[in-house]
């Protein structure tokens, strides 16, 4: 049979990693993600656009 130490220790375990899921999830939809993920994309599809030689790469990168 388990023992109340044992359980302790795995609800503190429990605990413990809800806490870093719930930093993941906070970082998975934070605005400070969303724009990285904005801005990188952007640069990503203008530096493409414009090696390929498309005319106003910067402007068309902005269009999807």
């Amino acid at each position: 049979m388990t023992s109340i130490q044992d359980l302790e220790k795995e609800i503190l375990l429990i605990k413990t990693r809800n806490k870093k899921v719930e930093i993941d999830k906070a970082w998975e939809t934070s605005w400070t993600r969303k724009f990285l993920l904005m801005t990188f994309t952007y640069l990503g599809i203008g530096f493409y656009l414009r090696a390929i030689n498309i005319d106003k790469p910067w402007l068309n990168a902005i269009v999807p």
